[in-house]
């Protein structure tokens, strides 16, 4: 059961949950691979976040790293 929602290649936001389903085949387009360390025997593919959010968390985890957590 897929909607309308399940097309949206541009939005930043999308619904997804058991009444607004993604199509099976559905990919985010913008992926890129995060550049941090979180699990260390996680393939590059399961690394991939859209490509704003991966900078941001790239942000995220050097400015933890220059305040020493």
């Amino acid at each position: 059961m897929s909607n309308d929602n399940s097309n949206v290649d541009d939005g930043e936001l999308m619904l997804v949950n058991r009444a607004n389903t993604l199509d099976k085949d559905y990919v985010p387009q913008n992926l890129k691979v995060v550049k941090v360390k979180i699990y260390p025997n996680v393939s590059s593919e399961e690394m991939q976040m859209k490509e704003n959010a991966a900078d941001a968390l790239k942000r995220l985890f050097d400015k933890g790293e220059e305040e020493g957590m």
